[in-house]
């Protein structure tokens, strides 16, 4: 088999080149593909951690709302308590997708747990100690998620950026390659077309 490959080499070397450029823009476009998958996943990635940094932000917006009313409204409650379940369900699905490390479970189960207590003070009318524990926990604990969010989105925004400029030079080259193909077989059409033209006519005269 080896030695039939040779041969098939030796015979036919611009068919080899040929097959050899065609093979290599395959596996070139194949990788293209995996790339800009990769970066369409960075950038969902990117609207996911925005949706959580909104959902951090409407949290926040609604603990100060409950902790400013002599009477906290029990439909602000609720809300409060959906708005942190969808909170740990966005962050979990950051984990799914390996953008989330551990230190931002960590920091959004103190924060998710911090919020829940401060919650259940509201909950009793005791507006005093729900203002301690906003100040003393929650607080600090929303702005470490916060600035975790921040650094997420920017090492995303960075890495999408990163492979949408591969996918570009990937798709040049396959571009020069095509070119290359082209201009080979090119090549090779009008070799063979003066041997023709030598061959059935006079050098000398071109009859």
């Amino acid at each position: 088999m080896p030695g039939l490959t040779r041969t098939v080499l030796a015979r036919h070397p611009v068919a080899a080149a040929l097959a050899g450029v065609l093979l290599l823009a395959i596996g070139a476009a194949s990788a293209i593909v995996v790339v800009q998958r990769q970066a369409e996943a960075a950038v969902s990635a990117t609207r996911l951690i925005g949706e959580v940094d909104e959902f951090n932000d409407e949290l926040n917006r609604l603990l100060w709302e409950g902790i400013s009313r002599d009477r906290t409204d029990p439909t602000v409650i609720a809300h409060i308590r959906t708005s942190v379940a969808t909170f740990l369900e966005r962050h979990h699905q950051l984990e799914e997708i390996g953008v989330a490390g551990a230190d931002f479970h960590r920091q959004s189960t103190v924060y998710a747990s911090s919020v829940e207590v401060m919650v259940d003070a509201l909950d009793t009318g005791n507006r005093a100690e729900a203002l301690v524990l906003h100040r003393a926990e929650v607080a600090p604990a929303s702005e470490a998620v916060e600035e975790s969010l921040d650094e997420m989105s920017a090492r995303e925004d960075a890495r999408a950026a990163t492979l949408r400029r591969m996918s570009v030079v990937g798709t040049l080259a396959i571009l020069v390659l095509a070119a290359l193909v082209a201009w080979i077989m090119f090549s090779r059409y009008e070799r063979a077309r003066r041997l023709a033209h030598r061959a059935y006519h006079d050098p000398l005269t071109g009859l």
